[in-house]
């Protein structure tokens, strides 16, 4: 009983299906510095209940952080990703909440993304980063868009860690802003072209090179990737296992069960 308060360590993982992202070789210039991510007035609320008695289902797979690319490739920073939000036109009239859910996919799509292309770093949820991760979140439909910049300034999201944690992630968000009002007879009526402006800030904000900062700080020196191994058989080996399990793939075989004897 004098457990039953105690804190667990859930994991929690995300698919994401964007429609498009960009990726480039350098990050994101940071929108603010570490140490201005430590304001206590930036309050985070918190849910302390098992995901459970919100209906949501808890299956068994292997744990994985995968950005949309494997380790090794080049292009390692996320610049912009596209999302579609057409499944807004099936939800129940009764959630009448449409910003507060495109909130909640660019959060989660947001912080996914930059933390698996965190962990390609060498960061994790003991290790966390030592310099901001930034990435633009695009949420549309073609007539109605939704602009997010998040900013990943923490991944100590462990219980060990969490509560005591002075650091947050930040989002920056816009409310829906409509593109056009119609389009008749091949002709747009009525064309917002602040979309169009904030869309090309976007594609105007140029990551760059970050001058006297180690990237991967807590990986190896000669070997970081699974590609710096120079035995051929250890590699391909190696590469061959991690894609199987990382892909989580239906299996041929079923998993090992102990049955119950009565």
């Amino acid at each position: 009983k004098k457990f039953v308060n105690d804190p667990v360590d859930l994991p929690v993982q995300y698919f994401g299906q964007p429609v498009m992202h960009l990726r480039y070789k350098h990050p994101l210039r940071e929108i603010i510095p570490l140490s201005d991510c430590e304001n206590a007035a930036l309050d985070v609320p918190t849910f302390k209940f098992n995901p459970r008695v919100l209906a949501h289902i808890l299956e068994k797979k292997h744990l994985t952080n995968i950005p949309g690319f494997w380790p090794g490739d080049e292009n390692e920073f996320g610049f912009l990703s596209y999302h579609n939000c057409t499944y807004l036109q099936k939800r129940p009239e009764k959630f009448n909440n449409t910003s507060e859910a495109l909130t909640v996919q660019a959060v989660l799509a947001s912080y996914s993304w930059l933390l698996s292309q965190a962990c390609y770093q060498g960061f994790s949820t003991f290790n966390d980063i030592t310099y901001p991760l930034t990435t633009q979140t695009v949420i549309t439909n073609g007539q109605w868009w939704s602009f997010f910049v998040y900013q990943l300034n923490t991944t100590l999201v462990h219980s060990e860690y969490a509560d005591e944690n002075p650091r947050r992630n930040i989002c920056w968000i816009t409310e829906p802003i409509k593109l056009f009002d119609k389009i008749e007879d091949e002709k747009i009526h009525g064309l917002n072209e602040e979309v169009l402006r904030t869309l090309i800030k976007f594609y105007m904000n140029a990551p760059e090179e970050r001058i006297g900062v180690n990237l991967k700080p807590y990986l190896g020196k000669s070997v970081k990737v699974i590609a710096d191994i120079k035995h051929d058989e250890r590699r391909n080996w190696l590469e061959k296992q991690y894609k199987h399990l990382v892909s989580n793939r239906p299996r041929h075989r079923r998993i090992p069960e102990i049955y119950d004897w009565t």
